[in-house]
């Protein structure tokens, strides 16, 4: 689904990937998409249309056409996405595939609701439109009538995707950082070492072909990526912040999500606690011996 996605859609989910982890996130809940879709609207090149008798003329972003503040949308957001911590650990999917249902399933019917409009790409608006049909963030559902803003979304998608074709080239740099995006999987952060990768693979770039004059091949990157690791630069991943004490031990985690759902199963299962201190500390003993 994603080949079929604008370049705009794409840095879409590479804002909603860099949101989710400003808020300590890892994964990638509705919330998190409609702040990328807001980013998007602020960080993307202005999109000018051919007006009859003025030129061309910059159209406005996709909340400010649908009369929304984005700026105060995305307090609200934000506001929202803080609470999901607990209620989102039921359906979070686990490594390698960062987006909770809820998401996945809001991509899928922003195809549908391309298909429906007889487009067959995906823009900014589709995936606005499939948070709308799937009735998440609550925070838009309640601000946007789906009607109108299926309207809206039919006219300037096609003047999205008309501009991007003729701007082909404009696109290999956000290609790259896309591509890195994907090489970070997991909800892992972007770091250098994903960045340079990206940069080496493709020959049809300046940079890569300035790469490959020097004789750097992406197996020599991968290579020496994980000869070297990570630990001592600044793409070392962060430590873990959240503790659990387990009858003498702590248990130490990256995210406040695992910690509460470790925590619930634990005060519902008090000799599994009891298992698990005593695991620990036949762990400890074994390393000391």
């Amino acid at each position: 689904m994603f080949e079929l996605f604008t370049d705009r859609a794409r840095r879409v989910m590479v804002f909603a990937q860099d949101e989710a982890q400003r808020l300590g996130h890892r994964f990638i809940a509705p919330e998190h998409i409609a702040l990328g879709i807001i980013r998007n609207d602020e960080d993307s090149p202005k999109l000018r249309v051919r007006s009859r008798g003025r030129g061309r003329v910059d159209v406005s972003g996709l909340f400010d056409a649908l009369g929304l503040d984005a700026e105060a949308l995305r307090g609200e957001l934000i506001e929202a996405a803080h609470g999901i911590d607990r209620a989102v650990g039921a359906e979070f999917v686990g490594a390698g595939a960062p987006f909770t249902e809820s998401s996945k399933t809001a991509l899928e019917l922003s195809l549908k609701e391309a298909l429906q409009l007889g487009q067959r790409f995906i823009a900014p608006g589709h995936i606005l439109l499939g948070l709308l049909a799937k009735r998440e963030p609550t925070v838009l559902v309640d601000k946007l009538d789906i009607e109108r803003t299926r309207q809206l979304v039919a006219t300037r998608s096609a003047f999205e995707r008309r501009a991007e074709t003729r701007r082909p080239s404009r696109t290999a740099g956000f290609d790259v950082v896309t591509r890195a995006a994907e090489a970070a999987a997991g909800g892992q952060r972007v770091g250098t070492q994903h960045l340079l990768v990206a940069m080496v693979s493709p020959q049809d770039t300046l940079a890569g072909r300035v790469l490959t004059q020097l004789g750097v091949t992406e197996e020599k990157v991968q290579e020496l990526i994980g000869r070297l690791g990570t630990e001592g630069t600044l793409d070392a991943p962060p430590q873990p912040e959240y503790e659990l004490r387990v009858g003498e031990h702590i248990i130490r985690v990256d995210d406040p999500q695992s910690r509460d759902m470790l925590r619930r199963v634990l005060d519902d299962d008090p000799d599994l606690a009891e298992r698990i201190a005593a695991a620990i500390e036949r762990r400890k003993q074994e390393g000391a011996n």
